[in-house]
């Protein structure tokens, strides 16, 4: 997977937005251990490699994915998701850079003690390249899902998402699990399906 110099300012978005999360979290947050023990943790940086394969030919993706959320007030809930890699289209017309940027804004409200509902809405940024030409595209995205824990080790998230990209619309679900292996670190997993693909993630998560 190669990612071109282009996708480094998108990146050193998310490396700010991660720091500012710290720095947040480490004065307003420093005693906020119920919502750690008992809810979901919002203050996440999920950092891992995404693949999606098409089920009716070759085409695939492989992208390194990068997904930040942060608490607004009392209900709101901030997100900003980067993947940048590389597309094989299965259609002999070469291999493609492509980078993705959302941002969504939205609420989120306890469902049970230890569950949230939420719903996120923004824009998406789609861009394309080869070494001869380049296309980018502008949309909108919207995710709406639960997110809650098991117990002290396990949270899980489940939800729906639909994009509308250019003239293309894509519909699809989506699951996540992250297991506590360390303090503030967990293992990140991640599937998705889709009307004519499905996609895996691998990684971790850095909580705040």
């Amino acid at each position: 997977m190669f990612i071109q110099a282009r996708s480094l300012k998108y990146f050193l978005l998310l490396t700010i937005l991660g720091f500012l999360n710290t720095t947040i979290s480490a004065n307003a947050f420093a005693n906020d251990d119920d919502n750690i023990l008992h809810g979901p943790n919002w203050r996440v940086l999920d950092i891992s490699y995404a693949t999606e394969r098409d089920r009716d030919s070759d085409a695939k993706a492989d992208v390194l994915n990068l997904r930040a959320s942060l608490p607004v007030m009392a209900h709101g809930l901030f997100a900003v998701e980067l993947n940048a890699g590389e597309i094989t289209n299965g259609q002999n017309l070469g291999d493609m850079n492509a980078y993705q940027l959302n941002l969504m804004g939205g609420l989120r409200m306890a469902a049970s003690d230890s569950a949230d509902l939420f719903v996120l809405a923004g824009a998406t940024r789609v861009e394309m390249e080869t070494d001869s030409y380049n296309v980018g595209e502008h949309g909108f995205i919207t995710q709406a899902g639960m997110r809650g824990r098991l117990n002290e080790n396990l949270d899980i998230s489940s939800y729906i998402q639909f994009s509308k990209t250019g003239g293309m619309s894509t519909s699809s679900w989506h699951g996540d699990v992250r297991y506590n292996l360390f303090e503030r670190v967990d293992l990140y997993l991640g599937a998705g399906i889709y009307s004519r693909a499905w996609s895996g993630k691998i990684g971790f998560s850095l909580h705040f």
